[in-house]
């Protein structure tokens, strides 16, 4: 079930996240201003082939171009000033595009006016040209502007009627002629259309998410992303998110390690997800509860992954707040051991369960490493919290490693394979000698690595343990899954400083996601890092970690939010239909109603 809601938050992001992908400001006024150039000096030498007429289309372009910049401009400050996404680089953009559609038409004219002498024809490919401009800047702006219908509208059309008057102007100029009374019966006609062609084709599209079981319109999920896709803000994505939502019991659960000196480390794993993306709800909850609790008993928070998947996503930063406080206010703990087994591992073919116990607090890490390790199924904790209670255990704190992606899906037999090798990590657990426990704790930020590159806020924790004389190490990535290998070449190095068992882990954080273009939309650890670097960099924290030993004793809490809004199963798998479908949809629109425009405006061009 996991991988299908991994697959619907997946959707959503490559539906929507490749849409705006612009050039600088600077290049795209270079590239407006060599249009402009383009189109005026071929224009005017078609209505007048002369030498004169290259003065004149130079003169025509650099007005063009300044009336063009400046109406963007008083756009993105005027009526777009309150607007997310539209500032003055996006409108832009949007000119630049509209302006492009329309340099292909007024060059066709121009071919066809050389070719029949016809200055008729040139005016009337300029008004076709003009038609498919303001239907593109239509369409843009109706989709992805937050301001309502009379304020996009005229956004839209502000730019192109005026450059279409100068264009009348600029004809009567050249040509000493009038312009046909007709053109503008003509225009009285193509202006309604493509309003007309716009509004249906936004019609078409947003009535795909009205007729979904949320009953939410396409484009309001589409705009809310695009907000936090381009500007980082998540307000309106979270607003719908709560709204579709619904209240959910969650928790999280702390183990704790305090020596003479004051809290050493702690170790803290949310029973809810990450997610779903970038900013948004609970995506930055790794970092935020790891510097909440560090802030507060100042010591190193490693914050691994809980078992539970995307139907867990917190709806909003409000939610997340709200366990922030219950944890700030929970962390209370009763010390009653100083304890504890050692760390035992358990294969079961790829199937890998670690296990240590501290007096009536078991602990597992559970992967699949090397094949892909992602989100659990319930069952699993299930099944352990059962032999938990059948041999006694008061609690228990389950860690998907979450440390391991190539490509293929996980299996319920491998689940199967998990939960056996918990049980017998347990059992053997328990048969073993439980001996004094010191722990030592380091925490690092490698400054060369970024959300960019796969690397959250949180950077890299390490916690060692030694139990009578052997050492055991949790390492903890503020990360969204691992590399395949990458965990092994880890484990691997740590035996150079004699670490006799140990696990490497990721936290799931989902601030990572949506950042990089193409592919996952986001790197897990080690895609884009240098492996021997990474090594090296979690070798020099364990080594940290090690200096720091001394004795502790040992608590543990479970804290429990009641009424915490998350997005919810259905309502993820729902809303990443809304987006193919929308998807398909605008595709198939586009496809039936823009050619059906352009042949009704072609017929009109023909008649009058």
């Amino acid at each position: 079930m996991s991988s299908k809601l991994d697959r619907s938050i997946n959707m959503l992001v490559k539906q929507y996240s490749s849409l705006f992908t612009l050039p600088t400001l600077r290049t795209i006024l270079l590239y407006m201003f060599t249009l402009v150039m383009f189109s005026s000096i071929i224009s005017c030498l078609t209505l007048k082939f002369s030498i004169s007429s290259l003065p004149v289309g130079i003169g025509a372009a650099i007005l063009f171009f300044s009336i063009i910049v400046l109406i963007d401009f008083l756009v993105s400050k005027t009526f777009m000033k309150d607007d997310v996404v539209f500032n003055f680089r996006r409108c832009s953009a949007l000119s630049l595009s509209s302006n492009l559609v329309w340099a292909f038409f007024i060059f066709i004219g121009c071919m066809l006016t050389f070719s029949f002498n016809s200055e008729i024809m040139w005016i009337k490919l300029v008004l076709l040209g003009f038609c498919a401009s303001l239907i593109l800047r239509l369409v843009v702006f109706f989709t992805v502007s937050m301001k309502n219908y009379f304020t996009s509208s005229t956004s839209a059309f502000l730019q192109p009627s005026i450059c279409l008057l100068l264009i009348f102007l600029l004809t009567w100029q050249i040509t000493d002629k009038p312009v046909d009374m007709n053109i503008f019966k003509l225009l009285s006609a193509i202006i309604p259309i493509a309003f007309l062609a716009a509004f249906l084709f936004v019609l078409a599209v947003d009535i795909v998410g009205k007729k979904s079981p949320l009953k939410l319109s396409s484009f309001s999920l589409f705009k809310a992303f695009m907000a936090n896709w381009t500007e980082n803000v998540n307000g309106p994505l979270e607003e719908i998110f709560e709204f579709l939502g619904e209240n959910r019991e969650v928790q999280v659960n702390l183990l704790a390690f305090k020596g003479k000196s004051g809290y050493k480390a702690v170790l803290a794993v949310p029973c809810f997800h990450p997610g779903p993306f970038r900013n948004v709800g609970s995506s930055p909850i790794p970092y935020l509860i790891q510097k909440a609790i560090s802030e507060e008993l100042g010591c190193v928070v490693a914050v691994p992954h809980g078992l539970f998947g995307h139907e867990l996503d917190l709806t909003s930063q409000r939610q997340n707040r709200k366990v922030l406080n219950a944890i700030l206010n929970s962390l209370s703990f009763e010390f009653s051991t100083s304890k504890a087994s050692p760390m035992i591992r358990v294969n079961e073919e790829n199937a890998s369960a670690t296990c240590q116990i501290f007096k009536e607090c078991a602990l597992f890490t559970l992967t699949l490493a090397p094949k892909t390790t992602e989100d659990f199924p319930k069952e699993v904790e299930d099944h352990i919290s059962s032999l938990a209670s059948k041999h006694g255990l008061s609690n228990f704190i389950v860690i998907n490693a979450h440390n391991s992606i190539d490509g293929l899906e996980q299996s319920e037999e491998e689940f199967q394979l998990l939960r056996l090798a918990a049980s017998k990590s347990l059992e053997k657990a328990l048969k073993s000698k439980f001996k004094p426990l010191k722990v030592g704790a380091a925490k690092l930020n490698p400054k060369e690595y970024g959300v960019s590159e796969g690397m959250g806020p949180g950077g890299i924790a390490a916690l060692a343990l030694d139990v009578g004389g052997k050492i055991y190490a949790y390492v903890v990535f503020d990360g969204n899954n691992m590399i395949s290998g990458l965990r092994e070449k880890i484990l691997e190095g740590l035996r150079d400083l004699g670490i006799a068992e140990g696990e490497v882990m990721t936290s799931d954080t989902h601030v990572v996601n949506a950042v990089v273009l193409g592919g996952r939309g986001y790197h897990p650890v080690g895609e884009v890092m240098e492996h021997g670097k990474v090594v090296e960099t979690v070798k020099s924290v364990v080594s940290e970690a090690l200096k720091d030993m001394e004795p502790v004793s040992v608590g543990w809490r479970n804290v429990k939010v009641e009424n915490v809004r998350v997005i919810g199963e259905k309502q993820i798998e729902i809303m990443g239909e809304i987006a193919y479908k929308a998807a398909k949809r605008a595709k198939k629109a586009a496809a039936t109603i823009f050619p059906a425009i352009g042949i009704i405006l072609v017929g009109l061009l023909l008649i009058i």
